[in-house]
């Protein structure tokens, strides 16, 4: 097995969720304005119904509801509707049931979301882009649906060697398939011709010190942000306690164990708010 050959499978690769990085580079750019970001998302007529429908629920608490999409992004503000996309377009993206990591329906979506309001939460904190990391955070997991859809025959032997040999998942999914879930969602962000900015990190996200000069603080920020979530439980599957943390992450973003902590509590408390109030989960 190589990931050449499994990208090469278009019938059984998760959809591409390529408005995503052009609703990013629309927020960055100074030109780009409500309206094109509005036509960018027609082009989606289910993804852009789900949108004006939780953009009108009791989570924003608006008296009115809002009748088209320009209005809804003009209430609730560009931002926040991105982050609303990206919480649609994960639920598409990882949202099912993996057998092999032992990861329940929805599991890895919350996870997903956890991470991205993470990213989002410590790049303020180090000066990074906040929709950027935001965007990290959401797909850095692509790599498990990928296997989980071509590996069903190896998945014994990956946790096999995990619990024997007590090493972390990365390194299991590497001696036994000769890539791990990050390098596989690596390979299928690049197959989409995502920016480097986006998939060199998650192609980083177990050894980020590793990553190329300009990624390391994108890298950092993602490794850390899969500790931090694993502290509230955010980190499902068979693989849940095979977690590496690299020490020189934090002195690499200058953070300390107590402002991962408040982040911790912080993505906590929004979660819990995300789903009670806007999920329904």
């Amino acid at each position: 097995m190589n990931l050449e050959t499994i990208l090469q499978n278009e019938t059984q690769l998760p959809p591409s969720p390529q408005i995503l990085p052009k609703l990013l580079a629309m927020m960055e750019s100074d030109e780009s304005g409500v309206w094109e970001a509005v036509q960018l998302l027609r082009l989606d007529p289910s993804l852009s119904a789900q949108v004006l429908s939780w953009s009108n629920s009791a989570f924003y608490g608006f008296a009115h509801p809002s009748h088209d999409l320009e209005e809804a992004f003009n209430r609730i503000g560009v931002r926040e509707l991105y982050r609303l996309v990206g919480i649609l377009l994960a639920k598409r993206l990882v949202g099912k049931e993996l057998d092999i990591y032992g990861i329940k329906d929805g599991q890895l979506w919350e996870y997903s979301i956890a991470c991205a309001l993470c990213m989002e939460n410590l790049a303020i904190k180090v000066s990074e882009e906040p929709n950027l990391c935001y965007t990290i955070g959401l797909l850095h997991s692509l790599g498990k649906v990928l296997i989980d859809s071509f590996a069903k025959e190896e998945s014994e032997a990956i946790f096999k060697c995990l619990d024997e040999e007590s090493i972390s998942l990365d390194k299991a999914e590497g001696q036994v398939l000769g890539f791990n879930n990050a390098e596989a969602a690596d390979a299928l962000l690049s197959k989409w011709k995502f920016e480097d900015r986006i998939r060199i990190p998650i192609a980083y996200q177990y050894n980020p010190t590793n990553a190329p000069e300009e990624y390391i603080e994108l890298a950092c920020l993602l490794h850390l942000s899969r500790w931090v979530i694993a502290g509230i439980g955010q980190n499902p599957g068979r693989h849940s306690w095979a977690i590496e943390v690299v020490p020189e992450a934090l002195k690499r973003l200058n953070l300390d164990e107590g402002q991962l902590y408040l982040t911790l509590l912080d993505v906590h408390a929004q979660i819990h708010s995300i789903k009670k109030q806007l999920l329904n989960i």
